[in-house]
């Protein structure tokens, strides 16, 4: 592919903001900047200027051609946005100074014109749309910014309120010390306009900026794989197919950083194309996807499955999700076990699952995976490394129709631990997350009961983890708090207690607690309250009757 002419030069973002309008693409991210990225880009351009340095360097800008008198930002928006409003700071200044002439003139000059036939703004940076009618009224109008964020912002507006209000609190603190606080502001704004400075890349078509965007990262710019492979796919997908590709990228990234963030798109992108091809190392993943989605129709073929998994992926920490209305209660709890233990190497078999096994199968097979990672979780066995393994393995072999259900998934799996095995280490297990702890016993004392209204409640406010003996026992329990340290987080000391009931007792002796425990609706607690004492040796015999318990929930086979 030949690449088109390219206009590279050196040029201030001030003077790039004066001279050209911009616009993100409706494929691109939204604005992503947290406060503390702000900040240090705030606290630079002052500093730099205070140093008197030359110049500050602000990196690369990619533009393509989008029309006659708008350029498309393909990378660089981050950067472009946040300066748009730190000026709009500074033009707020001389506004609310009652200096309109001024003010006016910095709105025209960086922020935006009025359109010559309607007189409506027409804003010099143009953001996504779902974004763009708060950022006219928040930058490029002169809003009132109180302390706390107007209410139903989205998550991306939040971050530009953020950035908004952290421009303001700047340079209020710039004109506060200041003995000339409008020269200072002159000053700064000709510094940003002439000596805060991108490297201008505008290379034509966005076919072009594909081929530029790889060559770069050869030569060692920082790009992650999402940048690489949302670039060389959008190159691929030729050009009737390439506003599909755009849309439904676009789609991906809303799904998963709405629910998972915007760092787990990398993740995601990994465990789908591992749930299809099996294990790929991430330093590997950008040329294993290249390998295989080589033209318009793998291009094709390839999104449309990413957009399958993604609303999966997206759904695995969002346990309320439409999504799992047609699947089991227990298929729902198993995926708040993975969330709160953070066990993401399973990712991929569970997409895979998902994907190709039928309601009733799904039913079976989750809940079995669950009690293997409980399995696993409390024996340390396989290690993070070799579950991997297999579990990236066994997901290519259900994508790939070798695996067609929950048993024929055991029957293929060589690693887990016996019961003989998890009953003993269970029996000296410790839980240091309460949400854990609180887990495994309502899945005990369900076991115990058969009765699922006995489900602890997820609410906190309702239902608490009540450490039996407590981590600093006083004089009433006997036991030095050397002693205590090494029992206080052992299942067989916990407890699940009504939240009222547990406000009562707090740190209670153990004989003040027993009247609480007899009043609970937990099995497991009630029986509590039969004993006499409670030291080591109760709670290791509580925790020997759990473990008992344990074998029987947790089953390797469906």
């Amino acid at each position: 592919m030949a690449l088109e002419p390219i206009d590279s030069r050196l040029i201030g973002v001030g003077a790039l903001l004066k001279q050209q309008r911009l616009a993100v693409p409706a494929y691109q991210r939204p604005y992503t900047w947290e406060v503390e990225h702000v900040k240090e880009l705030f606290k630079d351009i002052i500093d730099a200027k205070h140093k008197k340095n030359d110049q500050y360097f602000l990196g690369t800008v990619v533009l393509t051609n989008r029309d006659d008198s708008i350029k498309s930002i393909i990378d660089g928006q981050q950067r472009i946005v946040t300066t748009s409003i730190f000026i709009s700071a500074i033009r707020n200044y001389f506004r609310n100074k009652g200096d309109d002439a001024r003010a006016s003139k910095l709105t025209e000059d960086y922020i935006s014109n009025a359109d010559l036939r309607t007189m409506n703004p027409s804003p010099r940076v143009l953001i996504l749309p779902d974004d763009q009618s708060f950022y006219n009224d928040y930058v490029v109008g002169v809003p009132n910014i109180g302390k706390r964020a107007p209410k139903n912002l989205t998550d991306t507006q939040k971050r530009l309120f953020s950035a908004i209000r952290e421009a303001r609190d700047t340079i209020n603190s710039v004109t506060a010390i200041s003995k000339n606080p409008d020269i200072d502001l002159f000053d700064l704004i000709d510094f940003i306009e002439k000596k805060v400075v991108l490297v201008y890349l505008d290379v034509g078509s966005e076919s072009n900026a594909y081929v530029i965007f790889e060559v770069l990262n050869d030569r060692g710019l920082d790009l992650t794989v999402a940048d690489l492979l949302k670039n060389y796919v959008f190159s691929m997908a030729g050009k009737e197919g390439l506003l599909s590709c755009q849309s439904k990228w676009k789609e991906m990234t809303t799904l998963i950083s709405n629910t998972n963030g915007e760092g787990d798109i990398r993740n995601f992108i990994r465990h789908d194309w591992i749930s299809r091809n099996g294990l790929v190392r991430e330093k590997n993943l950008y040329d294993s996807i290249k390998k295989s989605v080589n033209d318009e129709k793998s291009v094709s073929y390839y999104m449309n499955n990413i957009i399958k998994s993604a609303n999966i992926y997206s759904s695995f920490s969002n346990f309320s999700s439409s999504v799992w209305k047609e699947y089991s209660e227990k298929v729902r709890k198993s995926l708040m076990l993975f969330d709160m233990a953070n066990i993401t190497q399973v990712r991929p078999l569970l997409l895979s699952v998902f994907l190709n096994f039928s309601i009733q199968e799904v039913n079976k097979t989750i809940p079995m995976i669950a009690s293997w990672s409980v399995r696993f979780l409390i024996c340390g066995a396989g290690g993070s490394g070799v579950l991997e393994d297999n579990y990236a393995q066994k997901a290519k072999d259900v994508s790939d129709k070798k695996i067609k259900s929950a048993t024929d998934l055991f029957n293929s799996f060589n690693i887990l631990p016996t019961d003989t095995q998890f009953q003993k280490d269970f029996e000296s297990a410790k839980v240091s997350k309460p949400q854990l702890a609180r887990w495994y016993l309502s899945e005990l004392e369900l076991e115990k009961t058969k009765n699922a209204q006995k489900i602890a409640n997820p609410d906190t406010l309702e239902v608490n983890l009540e450490h039996i003996l407590p981590q600093n026992p006083d004089s009433t329990w006997s036991i030095s708090q050397n002693v205590a340290g090494k029992y206080v987080n052992m299942i067989g000391n916990l407890a699940l207690m009504e939240a009222k009931l547990n406000s009562i007792i707090g740190n209670s002796s153990f004989d003040d607690k027993k009247s609480h425990f007899s009043e609970s609706s937990f099995e497991l607690t009630k029986e509590i309250s039969n004993l006499k004492s409670w030291g080591p040796q109760e709670i290791e015999k509580s925790q020997v009757e759990l473990a008992k318990l344990a074998v029987k929930r947790w089953k390797n086979k469906p």
